[in-house]
Parts: C-alpha cells; structure tokens; sequence
C-alpha cells in the first residue's frame, strides 16, 4: 500500500512536466506574437480596434501564454 505518495506508472497520467509545458507556452505565445491582429494592436496600442483586441485577449489562449511567457524576452537576452 502507498499511502500519501503519487507513483508514476509510466505513460500520460494527466500531469505533464514542467519543461514540456514550458515548450506549449512558448508555442502558444509565438502564434500571438505573429498573429496579424495582435501586431496591429500593438503596433496602435490607442485605437479602437486596439481596445477591441485588449478586450479579446482576455480570452485568448495564446495572447495569455504571451503575457506569460514573451518570446521577445529570450531572444533579446540571447542577442545582447
């Protein structure tokens, strides 16, 4: 009997690691980041349709795994 401890029985169990789910945020901010929408909003962050896109990405996976997680900060990092 296990009492009290998680047992890793191999295979997918529902937890998924903390790097493999880094990887997914990654990818999912990388969609924002290149999303035409979002490059327009934040490329006018005081107009309407940037007002509009802000109210959106409350919602959106992927602009959320961008606030997360932004890509530009790696790279930048890496750069210089």
């Amino acid at each position: 009997m296990n009492r009290g401890k998680a047992v890793d029985k191999g295979g997918f169990s529902g937890n998924i690691r903390k790097k493999e789910m880094r990887r997914i945020i990654k990818l999912f901010a990388l969609v924002c980041y290149t999303c035409p929408l979002c490059i327009v909003a934040r490329r006018f962050p005081e107009s309407r349709f940037a007002k509009w896109v802000k109210n959106v990405s409350k919602i959106c996976p992927f602009c959320i795994a961008y606030r997360r997680s932004n890509p530009l900060k790696d790279f930048i990092n890496k750069e210089g």
